[in-house]
Parts: structure tokens; C-alpha cells; sequence
């Protein structure tokens, strides 16, 4: 073979071999951003589970203390003054629910630690904190809203007394103060662009790293980002793939879901303009 034919020839074999250096290329990019991807992935995922974990440690510590209250006013106190005087005893001592225990039961009677007095059109039976727990000797997490008298989310824990003549329940109003805590903590330290606790009932927003949703519902928010997590969640589902990505996990002991949302641009961290095409 002649010189020049042997070098037309390393040169057609040079550029027969470029697709495939490409074609590898891709494919081990594609590989390595997959794996980036299931890395942050499995990173909000844990993260997710632990601060579900210890939204449930918190309710179930609360229910503790609620039951160790029910259970003294039960086996000490026969009559009424003298739970009253039990439950005075509760007013600005705990921080999860400052404002005391109160009760009230079917015949309309109603007694507050904080000291506050109901007036005429004040009717115990059809309080949502009565009626969440008077067909319950279980601590109930009932549906979160807006403190008229404070302006801070709030949530009634509630249930019925043991062995009373008639229909009685205990009860106090939870803030939420700890479970907004774990909500910025757990945008800051995965990175997400927003976290946010949800009652699984009413899909309220309990706690969210935008303040200024606390208290609404999301079927009420007309972005289509609130719209597909109440979807999702109507739909038993937990994750889901789009402009945004969204995962969802269970904090059972309350019934809340945390859900935190990430850009889809986000995933990789920021493009270094090689892989434009893989950031958007």
C-alpha cells in the first residue's frame, strides 16, 4: 500500500471512530447525571423521613402528656370544681399548648384555664374540637387554623373523658411553632425550593417555608404547583417529575404529609454550560 493511501485510510478510521467516542460520551454523561440525580434524590428522600419521624415523635409526646392530664383528673377528682381547679393548673406551663386545657361537655357546660368565658352563642356540641373527639378516648389531631386571638396556626387535640354521666371532652390547642422549625430547617439543609407540613383531611397547610401560605388550603391556591401536590395527594401518591420535582412522605402519628419541592434545573446543581441541555 502505497504512503498516501495509508493515511487516507487512518483518516477515514479516525472519523468512522468519532461517533462511537460521542455516542460514549452520552451515554456515560447520561449515567453520571442519573446517578447525581438518584443521589439528591435519596438524600431529600432521608431527610424527608426524618423530619416525618419527628413531626410523629412530637404528636405522640403531646398525646403523652395529654393522657397523664386525663388520666390524674380521672383517678384523683369526683367532682367538677375540683377538675377545674386541676386544669387552672395547666394555664402558661406548657409551650405546645400555653393557653391550658379546657373541656366542655353535651349539656353545653364549658370551663377554660386561660380563663376565658364563652358567651351565649358560644355552643360546646358543635365546636369542631368537641365533635373530633367525642366518639374517641384517643388523642385526635383535628384540623389546623388560624388562632382569631393570636393569628399563629393552631391545631385541638382532643377526646373524651372516661366514666362521666355525660358526653365529656378534654382538649387544648397545640401551636405549631416545632413543626415550622423542622419545615426551614429541612429547606435549608436539603436545598429545596420549598417544604411545607399538610393536614391530610383538609390538605391545610400546617407549617411552610413560605409563611405566607400557613392556614390555607391548597385546593383554595390557584398555582398549578399547589394544584398537582393536592392531587397527589388525593392520589395516595409521593413523587412526581416535571418543571418541578415533589416528593411526599407520611408523618402518620398527626396525619400530615411533609412535601418538599425542587426545581427540575436544581437537580444537578448549577450547569457549568457543557451540559446545558441536561439542566433544563
Amino acid at each position: 500500500m502505497k504512503k498516501n493511501q495509508k493515511k487516507a485510510f487512518g483518516f477515514q478510521y479516525g472519523f468512522a471512530a468519532v461517533p462511537v467516542v460521542l455516542a460514549l460520551i452520552v451515554v456515560l454523561l447520561g449515567l453520571s447525571i442519573h446517578s447525581i440525580y438518584s443521589m439528591r434524590e435519596n438524600i431529600v428522600l432521608s431527610e424527608e423521613a426524618a423530619s416525618a419521624d419527628a413531626v410523629d415523635q412530637w404528636v405522640e409526646r403531646v398525646k403523652r402528656e395529654l393522657n397523664i392530664h386525663r388520666t390524674n383528673m380521672e383517678a384523683f377528682f369526683s367532682d367538677r370544681e375540683a377538675m377545674e381547679d386541676y386544669l387552672l393548673s395547666t394555664y402558661d406551663v406548657f409551650e405546645e399548648y400555653p393557653m391550658g386545657i379546657y373541656m366542655g361537655d353535651e349539656t353545653g357546660y364549658y370551663f377554660d384555664s386561660s380563663g376565658w368565658i364563652a358567651g351565649d352563642d358560644f355552643i360546646v356540641t358543635e365546636r369542631q374540637w368537641f365533635l373530633e373527639g367525642k366518639d374517641t378516648y384517643n388523642f385526635t389531631f383535628g384540623t389546623p387554623y388560624i388562632d382569631a386571638f393570636t393569628g399563629n396556626i393552631c391545631v385541638s387535640v382532643s377526646a373524651r373523658m372516661h366514666d362521666q354521666d355525660t358526653v365529656t371532652v378534654m382538649a387544648a390547642d397545640l401551636y405549631t411553632d416545632y413543626p415550622e422549625e423542622l419545615v426551614l430547617n429541612l429547606k435549608e439543609t436539603s436545598s429545596l425550593d420549598e417544604v411545607m407540613l399538610v393536614d391530610g383531611t383538609e390538605k391545610t397547610v400546617v407549617a411552610s417555608s413560605d409563611k405566607n401560605l400557613n392556614g390555607l388550603i391548597l385546593t383554595d391556591l390557584s398555582g398549578s404547583l399547589y394544584k398537582k401536590i393536592s392531587g397527589m395527594l388525593e392520589n395516595g401518591e409521593t413523587s412526581a417529575s416535571g418543571t418541578n420535582i415533589i416528593w411526599i412522605t407520611h408523618a402518620e402519628a398527626a396525619d400530615w404529609y411533609v412535601v418538599g419541592v425542587m426545581k427540575r434545573s436544581a437537580m444537578l446543581g448549577p450547569c457549568s454550560g457543557l451540559c446545558r441541555w441536561c439542566c433544563y
